[in-house]
């Protein structure tokens, strides 16, 4: 077996296996698991790769995306060392929040789309692409549309985390359908190529399931999305003038909508649906999903126009976002409106609020890049079938970027894994005349650097491990502090069970001490077992970690007014409040310090 395809192998394993992978009882936070798996399975490809390297080196041809890649990395680490300077407190938070987003962008965007770039150009990679996109498309639907007919056949009681909506394993409604306005193009298309009556009815039967399952979501920026693939898939097969395959298109189409529409309103919870679908027309029907759009659009606009040039920081939306929110709580009709929000629900906001202007420029060129790649590979002498799967991809991508206008899917392990997986197809097909670079690892310095490259991966894969084996300690400890809170629970054994929470919390955050959803619940924990030394410091490794919940000021400074440490109380009360000026136990703790 050759490099090229053992590495296209582990690849394609891991793009059908990722968004497959979604176990609730696992993790608190079950995208984390998603995520540990990627993160270790790029860095187990890159150390096949380089492993296979050594000796012989590699051939790797130049990217048209290499510029924009180059000044996107040097941006976000210019950024971070901005909102570190400005905020030299918390530059802990900024580090830890930092660094792991800047593990999500090389890891889930760079190497991903390099890996797709670099295999574009086998025939074997080509076609089994596709495939993957068929066996998860089945396989996530099949299991969504179970779920949305009540049916679930792999955990104890039904998960409706979305009031109705389907989820599947990608574990949220808008995160699945994201990757369905991708899938919906390349089997379009497929459907279109394929000779055999047999392959037909398989493949327009796989289409009826996705676009029933679209539809089931109820995501409306994913609808949006779909349109606007559709819209530029049809110009696209007009362009290679496919007049007559565009028409029968848009018939199967018509059919299958009419078709999935019927489906889903078989179900109980069409009533979501309709009234989900009935707002669309009528944004003022949106009610708080728009508007706290609305909030967050405002704070991202505030936190561009705050840093123009360079941004509040890459990836640090989530830790700056309650202070800027706050001004806007004041507002009473606004009060009920407030959010930890972890991305701008817009991606031209996000990366204006994050990266400024300069990000701004990158993404501009990104879309000329994107652009003027497709219609080049639609102008060589490339294959049909090449040029089909271009148009089908293209259209699918520029349908997740106007879904990512009101989303944050491109943000979440599995839609950005495919999400750039395209752009490396796209950007590699047809691949001629590009320069070529050759690696040799025969020099002192080539070996050293390969060496550190090395260890570089293994320390990645090393760190996912640990993260992973904290959280499943934390969920345990977690289930312990559900079943102690039982009202009929003996004392003794209700301690017992507290005293187990403790001792897994601890552990976990001696294994990972950069979580902040761990040192939080360590903290609540020592508060209730009185042990309040403990749970000072503890709250206080927590800040460190992040600055930006008020709910952490509120019960480290209730920890501080038991301690006697007014002045350090009352100053916590006080940040509180300057998140959440509405906090009610903030406002009465800070009544209770200024009562004689």
């Amino acid at each position: 077996m050759n490099k090229e395809k053992l590495v296209a192998q582990i690849f394609l394993g891991l793009l059908l296996v990722t968004p497959l992978v979604f176990l609730v009882n696992l993790a608190k936070n079950p995208f984390l698991i998603q995520g540990v798996l990627l993160n270790c399975g790029i860095s187990l490809v890159m150390l096949v790769l380089l492993m296979l390297s050594f000796k012989d080196g590699m051939r790797l041809p130049a990217s048209p995306l290499d510029l924009f890649w180059s000044g996107w990395l040097a941006l976000a680490f210019l950024s971070l060392a901005g909102a570190a300077w400005h905020n030299p407190q918390g530059i802990k938070a900024v580090f830890f929040m930092g660094m792991d987003n800047l593990l999500f962008l090389v890891l889930n965007c760079v190497l991903v789309f390099y890996l797709a770039f670099y295999l574009a150009r086998s025939e074997f990679f080509k076609t089994a692409f596709t495939r993957v996109i068929f066996i998860v498309t089945f396989l996530a639907c099949v299991y969504g549309l179970l779920q949305y007919f009540g049916v679930e056949p792999f955990f104890p009681k039904p998960i409706d985390y979305f009031q109705g909506r389907v989820t599947s394993t990608f574990g949220n409604p808008a995160f699945l359908a994201s990757f369905l306005v991708l899938a919906i193009p390349v089997i379009l298309v497929n459907w279109l190529a394929a000779t055999g009556i047999k392959l037909k009815a398989v493949l327009g039967f796989l289409l009826l399931l996705a676009v029933t399952t679209l539809v089931a979501t109820s995501a409306r920026s994913a609808w949006l999305g779909i349109t606007v693939s559709i819209a530029v898939l049809m110009i696209y097969l007009l362009q290679l003038g496919l007049k007559k395959q565009t028409g029968m298109i848009l018939k199967i189409l018509a059919v299958v909508l009419l078709l999935a529409a019927g489906t889903v309103l078989l179900s109980s919870k069409k009533e979501l649906l309709l009234e989900r679908g009935t707002a669309s027309f009528n944004p003022m029907g949106m009610g708080t999903s728009l508007n706290q759009r609305f909030l967050m659009w405002s704070c991202a606009g505030e936190m561009f126009i705050k840093h123009p040039l360079l941004g509040q920081g890459w990836g640090l939306f989530e830790l700056f976002y309650p202070s800027y929110q706050a001004s806007y709580l004041l507002n009473p009709a606004v009060a009920p409106l407030r959010t930890h929000a972890n991305h701008a629900h817009n991606e031209i906001l996000q990366v204006a609020a994050e990266l400024g202007i300069f990000g701004l420029l990158l993404g501009l060129y990104f879309l000329r890049i994107l652009f003027k790649r497709t219609n080049l590979v639609l102008r060589a002498e490339t294959l049909p079938a090449d040029k089909l799967l271009a148009v089908a991809v293209f259209a699918g991508l520029l349908g997740m970027i106007t879904d990512s206008l009101f989303n944050v899917s491109l943000h979440f392990v599995s839609p950005a894994l495919f999400f750039w997986s395209g752009v490396g197809l796209i950007m590699g097909l047809g691949l001629t005349g590009e320069s070529v670079q050759n690696i040799s690892f025969s020099s002192w310095a080539s070996k050293m650097t390969w060496l550190v490259t090395f260890a570089v991966f293994m320390m990645i894969i090393g760190y996912n491990v640990l993260k992973m084996t904290a959280s499943l300690g934390h969920f345990r400890a977690m289930r312990y502090l559900a079943v102690s809170m039982q009202a009929d629970l003996p004392e003794t054994q209700r301690k017992t069970l507290l005293a187990a929470e403790v001792d897994k919390l601890e552990k976990a955050f001696a294994i990972f001490p950069f979580n902040i959803d761990i040192a939080y619940d360590l903290a609540n924990a020592y508060y209730r077992q009185e042990r309040l030394l403990e749970a000072e410091s503890t709250y206080q490794e927590a800040l460190e970690i992040n600055f930006g919940y008020e709910e952490i000021y509120v019960n480290y400074g209730i920890t501080e007014l038991v301690l006697g440490h007014l002045p350090a109380a009352r100053a916590a009360f006080e940040k509180a409040l300057a998140l959440n000026p509405n906090s009610t136990m903030a406002k009465d703790s800070l009544a209770q310090l200024k009562t004689p």
